[in-house]
């Protein structure tokens, strides 16, 4: 090749890159900064990859909540119709054991409200509240026992 068409080419070429960098000088500038260049096209990466795993987050959270309506649906419907039968039956007990807060015995355990037509389970009640009691009782002994024994430790110290 002649040098004149030679130079025809190589003055093509380089008048059709400078018109490209020209236009898009951002391209140029990132080009000249290789490390900014490579630290924004991770930032970028990472970016989308979190954007597609909250994606991929937001779809199974909603498949998972399309999928559990019917069965919560259902159970609100099976509670509800459950309480308005209890209560239709006049068989509601709103609280079956109340604690007196003013008494430091804890003797103000008592049956309320409980309409029951068995013997047996008013029996059970009150040898499980004697229990509870029993187990109260042992429980402030071994506070009191383990309060006197951290006092001796700080004492000692």
């Amino acid at each position: 090749m002649s040098g004149g068409a030679s130079d025809a080419i190589k003055s093509a070429i380089n008048g059709n890159v400078k018109d490209w960098i020209d236009s898009h000088p951002l391209v140029f500038w990132l080009v000249n900064h290789p490390w900014v260049s490579l630290a924004i096209l991770l930032l970028f990466i990472l970016s989308i990859l979190g954007f597609f795993q909250a994606l991929g987050s937001l779809f199974a959270e909603g498949w998972l909540f399309i999928l559990q309506s019917p069965v919560k649906f259902m159970q609100g419907v099976l509670s509800f119709g459950s309480k308005s039968v209890s209560n239709f039956g006049g068989v509601a007990v709103n609280s079956l054991v109340s604690q007196n807060p003013e008494d430091k015995n804890n003797s103000g355990l008592q049956l309320r409200g409980v309409e029951s037509n068995s013997l047996e389970s008013q029996e059970r009640l009150a040898n499980i509240l004697t229990r509870l009691e029993a187990i109260r009782e042992e429980q402030n002994q071994l506070l009191q026992e383990a309060s006197a024994i951290l006092g001796n430790k700080f004492k000692a110290e």
